[in-house]
């Protein structure tokens, strides 16, 4: 019974961290920082493709959580 409990709870903190970093990535595309920054062209590109995947990790964490909870 100890078990189960602990083992969902891991489970649905997997999809809190997930979802955090998704909105983390959210807030720092609204924000733009590179905008404030000197960097050129390829610095802005990096900075956003950073985000996008920041924001694809988030979304595939949050998905592993979910789907690993459903198998439980």
């Amino acid at each position: 019974m100890v078990r189960g409990t602990t083992t969902q709870w891991k489970t649905w903190m997997v999809v809190a961290s997930g979802v955090f970093v998704v909105l983390a990535g959210i807030g720092t595309l609204v924000g733009m920082p590179w905008s404030y920054t000197a960097v050129d062209g390829v610095g802005v590109a990096v900075q956003v493709l950073g985000t996008v995947g920041a924001i694809g990790i988030g979304i595939a964490l949050a998905w592993l959580g979910v789907t690993s909870a459903r198998k439980e």
